[in-house]
C-alpha cells in the first residue's frame, strides 16, 4: 500500500505524557530513499511483525527527523497526519519536505533518518538502516524543441 503524506505545519502537535513506547516494531533493514529533485523522502517500512504494534488507530501522526535538521534550532521535525495507517500494510511513505533546509545540497547529504509514528496512546520510532540518495536520471528526457 502506498500512502502519500502531506504535511501540516501547526502551533501545537504534541500528545500527552502518557503515550506508551512501542518497540521493535519495524526492522533495521527499513530505508530511505532521498529525492532531492522534488524534494521528498521515502521509506521502505520493513516490519518486525510485533503484534503490539498492530494496535496503532488507522490515524497516525508521522514526525521526520533527518541530521541535517541538527543545524536549525530547535531541530525540525516536519509533521503530517496519515488516516489510512495500517501496521500490517503500510509499507511504503513518500513524504514532501517543505522546509527551505530542502532546497538545499544539505538536504541530500543527510546519513541518517527516523520516523516516529503516534497515536494519542502510544508510539514508536523507525530507524532507517540504510539511506541513499536517488539520482535525477533524465537519459530518457527528450531535448528542448526550438
Amino acid at each position: 500500500m502506498l500512502t502519500q503524506i502531506i504535511f501540516v505545519q501547526m502551533a501545537d502537535t504534541t500528545f500527552s505524557q502518557s503515550q506508551t513506547e512501542i518497540t521493535e516494531c519495524y526492522s533495521l533493514d527499513t530505508s530511505a530513499i532521498i529525492f532531492p529533485f522534488n524534494n521528498s523522502v521515502c521509506l521502505n517500512l520493513i516490519s518486525a511483525n510485533n503484534n503490539e504494534c498492530k494496535k496503532f488507530p488507522r490515524s497516525v501522526m508521522l514526525s521526520m527527523y533527518m541530521d541535517v535538521f541538527d543545524t536549525v534550532s530547535p531541530p525540525y521535525s516536519p509533521v503530517g497526519f496519515v488516516n489510512d495507517f495500517n501496521y500490517s500494510t503500510t509499507d511504503f511513505v513518500c513524504i514532501p519536505c517543505l522546509d527551505p533546509i530542502c532546497q538545499t545540497k544539505e538536504f541530500y547529504l543527510s546519513s541518517k533518518i527516523m520516523l516516529k509514528v503516534e497515536s494519542t496512546s502510544r508510539f514508536t520510532t523507525v530507524v532507517c538502516g540504510q539511506v541513499t540518495v536517488q539520482e535525477e536520471d533524465r537519459s530518457n528526457i527528450a531535448p528542448e524543441q526550438n
